[in-house]
């Protein structure tokens, strides 16, 4: 009798259909996509060694970070090990002959479809995730309710796709990274989180070291500390270059606090 193959799960907030379970499959159609209710639940799966990775969305290209996500990434010791850049878009469901006046979604598919919900005279009501919207809409008996999710989600769920492309750009870009508890050695992105001193040319002399290395940076956000008022952290991704190591280890002199998120491959 064969050797049994190793099951490798791959943690999701929400449920089937939903962002983070595409980019879930996207990463590796080999792995078991498991649902999970919060972001704070994936991390913590993942750091008990229920599951060995995580999916979990960092920015988005019209609503910017998630806030929520990068706390956690502040805080825990896990690595990033992977990253997708997953193409948004978004339809209007709901139930046959509905008169639409109620769109339940994440905060974030809300944001990215604003324009439209105005331009209907919607109300937007937040929910936890976009394909759970889809499928409450789809389980329960509410007049007037729809549900902004992928169009996948229509036959998933049983729903009529009443719009499609509702999303305020067609440029919509979601960046997800993959979480882990042990980190890899191979990579061409590295990503970090620093602190600098609250006193003029701080944050300069920390940046001039990777613009002396020729590092191009491709994300630079700051997010308050939660420490003191008007103190703040830093998140910063940048592609590898040759001797970029010599560089993180005069940031980490330099900073007040350093933490490096992990080395791993760029998203094509």
């Amino acid at each position: 009798m064969g050797k049994s193959r190793k099951i490798h799960k791959i943690g999701f907030q929400g449920v089937p259909g939903c962002n983070s379970a595409v980019a879930a499959e996207r990463y590796d159609e080999e792995m078991v996509p498991v649902p999970f209710k919060t972001f704070e639940q994936i991390f913590t799966a993942v750091d008990r060694g229920h599951i060995g990775w995580g999916m979990v969305p960092v920015e988005n290209s019209l609503e910017g970070s998630v806030k929520d996500v990068n706390k956690l990434l502040r805080t825990c010791e896990l690595k990033i090990v992977g990253e997708v850049n997953l193409p948004i878009s978004y339809s209007l469901l709901a139930k046959e002959d509905t008169d639409v006046e109620v769109v339940y979604s994440h905060p974030q598919a809300l944001g990215q479809c604003s324009r439209f919900i105005s331009d209907h005279g919607l109300e937007a009501v937040p929910y936890y995730d976009t394909a759970g919207a889809a499928l409450m809409i789809s389980e329960e008996d509410m007049d007037g309710a729809a549900a902004i999710a992928r169009p996948e989600c229509a036959e998933l769920y049983g729903l009529e796709d009443i719009e499609s492309g509702i999303e305020d750009s067609h440029q919509n870009m979601t960046r997800f990274v993959v979480i882990s508890r042990d980190g890899i050695h191979d990579g061409d992105k590295v990503s970090i989180v620093f602190s600098a001193e609250h006193e003029p040319g701080a944050l300069y002399r920390v940046l001039k070291i990777f613009s002396d290395a020729g590092i191009n940076l491709t994300r630079i956000e700051s997010v308050p500390t939660r420490d003191s008022p008007w103190t703040y952290d830093f998140f910063l991704d940048f592609n590898v270059k040759e001797g970029y190591e010599n560089a993180l280890g005069y940031v980490e002199d330099e900073a007040v606090r350093f933490k490096h998120l992990g080395l791993y491959d760029e998203s094509d």
